[in-house]
C-alpha cells in the first residue's frame, strides 16, 4: 500500500512497504517521474525547502539508479 507523506518543492515523498521514496521529474526532454529510496531524515529534509529537496534528490541519485514510476 502506498501513502503520500508530502508533496511540494517539485517532489513527492511516498511511503510504501515501510520504506520512503522521493519521486521527481527526471528532467529530460521526454520526461517522466522517477523515484529513489530515501531515509527518514532525508525525507524530513526534503520537506523543508526547494534547495533541501534538491540536495536530497542529488544524494539519492548518487546512491542508486532511479526507478521509473508507472
Amino acid at each position: 500500500m502506498e501513502r503520500l507523506i508530502s508533496e511540494g518543492f517539485g517532489c513527492k515523498i511516498i511511503e510504501r512497504d515501510s520504506k520512503l521514496f522521493i519521486q521527481y521529474d527526471n528532467g529530460q526532454a521526454a520526461s517522466w517521474i522517477v523515484e529513489n529510496e530515501v531515509t527518514a531524515d532525508e525525507a524530513k529534509k526534503a520537506m523543508l525547502s526547494g534547495n533541501d529537496a534538491y540536495e536530497v534528490i542529488l544524494a539519492a541519485q548518487k546512491r542508486g539508479k532511479a526507478r521509473k514510476v508507472e
